[in-house]
């Protein structure tokens, strides 16, 4: 008989791997105005307009004074945005070292949760004199 359920031990297995999917990746800014006149960014991309808003786009295309992608987000519509009008624009890449610091650190409160599972499991099972 085990004494953690089952269900219990794949959440606790799965948690660290979870939480590190989100600290994979980081934004790094990217050049807008390019001497090219046609530029294809293939990967997600933030843009921040004038206004402050951001969007993610994906497949987005610079070329001479517009910026097309599609959003991420449903609905996935097309959009075209005056390069006038983008403050901002941010690739999504893998950052190794906030990888390995959050896969190390959901791992080691992994580990910590089951000791203490184990450990008052263990002091439960004991009695007293």
């Amino acid at each position: 008989m085990s004494i953690l359920p089952s269900r219990l031990r794949t959440l606790v297995a799965a948690l660290p791997l979870v939480a590190a999917l989100g600290g994979c990746y980081s934004w790094s800014r990217q050049p807008v105005a390019s001497p090219e006149p046609d530029r294809y960014l293939g990967k997600p991309v933030r843009v921040t307009r004038a206004d402050g808003a951001r969007m993610t786009l994906v497949g987005v295309r610079i070329d001479r004074d517009s910026l097309f992608g599609n959003e991420e987000a449903k609905p996935h519509g097309r959009v075209a945005i005056p390069l006038s009008q983008v403050r901002k624009v941010e690739a999504r890449h893998v950052d190794p070292f906030e990888t390995v610091a959050l896969t190390a650190l959901s791992t080691a409160a992994a580990f910590a949760f089951v000791a203490t599972v184990l450990v008052r499991s263990e002091c439960s099972c004991v009695s007293p004199p």
